[in-house]
């Protein structure tokens, strides 16, 4: 298999710093095996870093798993090979094996991935939860840091 070589200019040598960004958001009621949009945040063109916290805030709840994901695009979820603009495993999953939870919170991340942008591009912290009482709802933060420039 022969490997595709692109050219970046390294941050550390550009106008500007390689700084870390955070888009954090307020509570998002979930509704069952439904992805939300937790959090999101517009990216300039270049290379970056994305990784995520989701908290799920459990209130008397059964529950089958969690879920969440980095994407390009408003609740949905990519497959883990990612697309273009994504590299491998942009979701996280966590199946419960004792399912009734009751009140309290649950965190789950996601990532590093490698996230690719020619033109800006909006990023999105998506959530799920399966659940089959009680209530659930999340919030979370997602962070980047550009690694190079286009």
């Amino acid at each position: 298999m022969a490997l595709k070589s692109q050219s970046h200019t390294p941050i550390s040598s550009a106008a500007g710093t390689g700084s870390t960004t955070v888009a954090s958001s307020g509570s998002v009621g979930l509704t069952n095996n439904t992805v939300a949009n937790v959090t999101s945040k517009v990216l300039q063109p270049g290379v970056y870093l994305a990784w995520g916290t989701v908290d799920y805030q459990l209130t008397s709840s059964t529950v089958a798993s969690f879920e969440c994901g980095i994407s390009n695009s408003a609740s949905t979820f990519l497959t883990q090979a990612g697309n273009a603009n994504f590299g491998p495993d942009p979701n996280a999953l966590l199946q419960v094996a004792n399912g009734t939870l009751g009140t309290n919170l649950q965190t789950l991340q996601v990532g590093p991935v490698i996230v690719t942008v020619t033109t800006a591009l909006t990023v999105y912290l998506d959530a799920l939860a399966t659940f089959s009482a009680g209530s659930i709802s999340a919030y979370g933060s997602l962070y980047t840091l550009q690694i190079s420039l286009p």
